[in-house]
């Protein structure tokens, strides 16, 4: 394992930059000393363009990259290092442990034999050499595996490694020039021709890739790498069938491969098509060896197991993931998102992984543009689509098998667009059994409103089961229904001070007070209610409940009274009364604000004495998704929810106010 490096004095300041560099760098450095990693790493990122050669600042970003355990950013920065202070030993052995990390094993031997050699008293030296001895005696599997041998093939080797080295860390240009070096040596080296493919695609010549790769299987019809990352252009570009046929190919080829198994589960996890992932992963553990294997290996492992259900065995393999790199940010979200139980379903890849780099830019560019106005969006998008149409394509494939972030872009493109070919991939999302609980019942609540689905009985999967439902869209607003005169109001607001004491000398007053609001406004059930709250206080209890029986025969869609009708069959174990009263409240579709707190309190308590505890979790999702912040809303959370529900409170209902 790659270690942290030691601080070098510096003679000089070296390098050159538009940025005053002591007050960024002190800056820098109180943000590390408070282990404030990212802050202090994106200020150390910026003074590296401008200082390009100050050893200070790389040492202090490199320090930064390994506390984050992003070995690869450790690796690009301590090749820097070592380019620019050959005789520092600290960088020297930093690098081949971070190749070794990294899994070029070729490189790190190279680069820890060269170290050793001057620094043979260096401290940890017995167990670089035993290091070193482990390599040395792969070397031969290691060059068979690549079809080279020799001193010869060394060298080749090591060109490859650090062209796939350079990729990795996005130097393009120099792993084409390392790659086509290799070409020129040895012309029938697929592996460089594999990378070239994604050089190309990466450099936006998404023709030029699957032309290269198209070119290795004419001679080598069963490279696995190069099936794999054919399966994965044709999918980016909408040629599903295409895919599927060159992932079944991919399946069954026994050719060898550096890193065959990781690259063939990776292909599959394009296709989604797990049950393939978890018997390729299967094949390995038997075949070949675990101690070379890479954290995407039992990453993607991890992610075919969890979407099959296997809960525990996914967790096992993205624990492994992280032992063999702890900054493996896939393996440690997957995690995280398994151990908060979110609802959300395992990604292999982030969303970015899904479109060509021209097509995400042009996402991007859309999404920035579309800000302003739902319109702004609905026509930034259509521009995008029109002019990138294969995103379409990935739409449903976001939704099926794409990170959080990736179905939340999907969902947000397909429900502005709402185009019929949009709204049917709204409707196979909501029946699925991916993503969010909350995110599929909005997507169900927009198609049926376009006609797609019932409103009744639709059959969802919910609080991890399937259920069938109502779905339900409602309107919200917070302006008072009642226009009264100074004067009533007045009285009103007096009234109301005087219940708030619960006295019943200051209930009688009130109920005067009232009364005198009734004979300006004979029609005002909220003042009636009032008069019933009053005798409440008053122990009037036969007087109270005729009064709010008569407001419901009244005004039927008045919620307080039934609400509170409800409320006193229920402590009167009479559940059947209060369900008639509650339920045909449901199908309305315009609430006040107020009203609908009144109401879903009364009715979490009806579905608790039904003992319909998932239903009154996911009504309460509803609530939250209106009123986030109310007391009420919380203190029900606390009650009903674990930790499951309370992590997916996002809004099911769009807002009108």
């Amino acid at each position: 394992m790659a270690k942290k490096q030691k601080p070098q004095s510096s003679k000089s300041s070296k390098g050159f930059g538009t940025k005053n560099l002591a007050p960024e760098l002190q800056k820098a450095i109180g943000l590390a000393a408070r282990e404030k990693w990212a802050e202090a790493r994106d200020i150390l990122e910026r003074l590296s363009e401008d200082y390009p050669n100050n050893t200070e600042i790389l040492l202090m970003l490199s320090n930064c990259c390994y506390e984050m355990q992003d070995m690869l950013a450790f690796q690009r920065v301590s090749e820097r290092l070592v380019e620019l202070e050959p005789n520092n030993a600290d960088a020297a052995f930093a690098l081949g442990q971070t190749y070794l990390t990294n899994s070029h094993f070729l490189l790190a031997l190279q680069t820890l034999q060269s170290a050793i050699a001057r620094w043979s008293d260096y401290p940890n030296a017995e167990e670089i050499n035993e290091i070193i001895s482990k390599i040395e005696s792969q070397v031969d599997e290691l060059l068979g595996e690549a079809g080279l041998v020799g001193e010869a093939g060394f060298e080749i080797a090591i060109l490859h490694e650090r062209g796939q080295a350079a990729l990795e860390v996005g130097d393009y240009a120099r792993a084409r020039q390392l790659e086509e070096q290799v070409l020129e040596r040895k012309p029938d080296f697929v592996a460089a021709s594999n990378n070239l493919s994604l050089i190309e695609f990466l450099q936006d010549n998404l023709e030029g890739a699957i032309a290269v790769c198209t070119q290795v299987l004419e001679t080598q019809p069963n490279n696995i790498h190069a099936l794999s990352n054919l399966v994965r252009y044709y999918c980016l570009i909408g040629k599903l069938d295409e895919a599927q046929q060159i992932g079944d190919r991919l399946k069954a080829s026994q050719a060898s491969a550096w890193d065959a198994w990781t690259k063939k589960m990776e292909g599959l996890s394009f296709l989604g098509d797990d049950q393939s992932v978890v018997e390729v992963f299967q094949q390995a553990e038997k075949e070949g060896d675990p101690e070379i294997a890479s954290a995407m290996f039992f990453h993607l492992a991890g992610v075919a197991f969890a979407r099959l259900g296997q809960s525990s065995e996914a967790r096992k393999h993205w624990k492994k993931a992280l032992e063999v790199s702890p900054g493996f940010e896939l393996a440690r979200s997957n995690l995280d998102n398994l151990n908060r139980m979110t609802g959300e379903p395992a990604w292999a890849f982030p969303f970015s992984h899904w479109f060509t780099p021209i097509a995400l830019k042009a996402v991007e560019k859309a999404m920035r543009s579309g800000q302003s106005s739902e319109k702004a969006f609905q026509k930034s998008m259509q521009i995008c689509l029109q002019d990138h149409p294969e995103i379409k394509a990935v739409i449903p494939i976001l939704f099926d098998r794409g990170d959080p972030a990736g179905r939340h872009l999907a969902f947000v493109i397909a429900s502005n667009l709402a185009t019929p070919e949009f709204l049917e991939m709204l409707k196979d999302f909501a029946l699925s059994q991916q993503g969010s609980d909350s995110m599929r019942h909005e997507a169900a609540i927009q198609v049926a409103e376009a006609g797609l689905l019932p409103t009744e009985n639709v059959r969802m999967w919910l609080q991890g089961e399937w259920r069938e439902i109502s779905l339900i869209s409602y309107e919200f607003y917070d302006e008072s229904p009642y226009k009264r005169s100074k004067k009533a109001n007045d009285l009103m607001r007096s009234a109301l001070n005087k219940l708030r004491f619960e006295d019943k000398a200051e209930a009688e007053e009130a109920e005067q007070l009232l009364r005198q609001v009734l004979e300006l406004y004979p029609d005002s059930p909220d003042v009636l209610n009032n008069i019933a709250a009053s005798y409440d206080i008053q122990e009037r209890t036969e007087d109270m409940l005729a009064l709010i029986q008569e407001i419901i025969d009244r005004f039927p869609n008045y919620v307080p009274a039934r609400a509170s009708m409800a409320q006193y069959h229920l402590h009167n174990k009479n559940i059947e009364a209060a369900d008639t009263l509650l339920k045909p409240m449901i199908s309305r579709k315009r609430w006040h604000i107020d009203d609908f707190a009144t109401f879903s309190n009364s009715y979490l308590q009806l579905l608790l004495a039904q003992k319909e505890t998932k239903a009154a979790q996911l009504w309460l999702n509803l609530w939250a998704g209106v009123e986030p912040d109310r007391i009420d809303v919380q203190q029900w959370q606390r009650r009903l929810a674990p930790s499951s529900f309370l992590d997916d409170l996002d809004p099911v209902t769009r807002l009108k106010r």
